[in-house]
């Protein structure tokens, strides 16, 4: 998702140019939630209020930036809490439709607690 105003410090990428995007804001707020490096500036807001703020008048975009948000988290907590153990990698079938993109985020979230 291409979104503007993205609240995270400019950095450089090897090729010169870094332009964030939602899933770099949430990359950066689940570094900062786990107490390592991030470059979320900060007075950022939580990203679901961001997404509400940026989205308020796009429901498809909004519940999307939701449905990205726990998909994103829930692989974080289960990469984080299950270091010692083996992880389960769910299926790489491509998700094409809206539809698809929800049941992958349930997934995800399913596999994050279920090996607690």
């Amino acid at each position: 998702m291409e979104i503007t105003n993205i609240p995270i410090s400019p950095k450089h990428d090897v090729f010169g140019n870094y332009t964030p995007s939602f899933d770099d804001y949430l990359v950066e707020t689940i570094n900062k939630k786990f107490g390592e490096p991030s470059y979320l500036e900060n007075d950022a807001p939580p990203a679901l209020d961001f997404a509400y703020d940026y989205f308020q008048n796009d429901e498809k975009m909004f519940v999307l930036s939701i449905i990205q948000f726990v998909r994103s988290f829930s692989s974080a907590v289960r990469i984080r809490t299950n270091k010692n153990k083996e992880i389960i990698i769910h299926n790489d079938r491509l998700v094409e439709t809206y539809e698809d993109y929800y049941y992958d985020a349930l997934l995800a979230l399913y596999l994050a607690y279920s090996m607690n």
